[in-house]
């Protein structure tokens, strides 16, 4: 699963990240940025594959991440 967070970033973009709620607030699709504690409440149950939940860019990374910061967690888990 992947999903949006502003966990970590730095202030200009949490800053942004409050823009773009804002945009949709009027939405028919609201959006939620959660931080690893919050979206880690949806994997109870699963056993998750390393790394674990972490930001996509961390997910088995081919080679650094070319962007100071990616805004989503991932995980990938097997049902227990």
């Amino acid at each position: 699963m992947s999903h949006g967070t502003a966990h970590g970033a730095p202030p200009d973009i949490v800053a942004r990240s409050r823009d773009a709620r804002r945009v949709y607030d009027n939405a028919t699709a609201q959006i939620t940025y959660r931080d690893p504690a919050e979206v880690s409440r949806f994997l109870d149950g699963f056993s998750l594959v390393e790394p674990g939940l972490v930001h996509i860019s961390q997910w088995r990374p081919a080679e650094p991440a070319a962007y100071e910061f990616d805004g989503f967690l991932a995980a990938v888990g097997r049902k227990d």
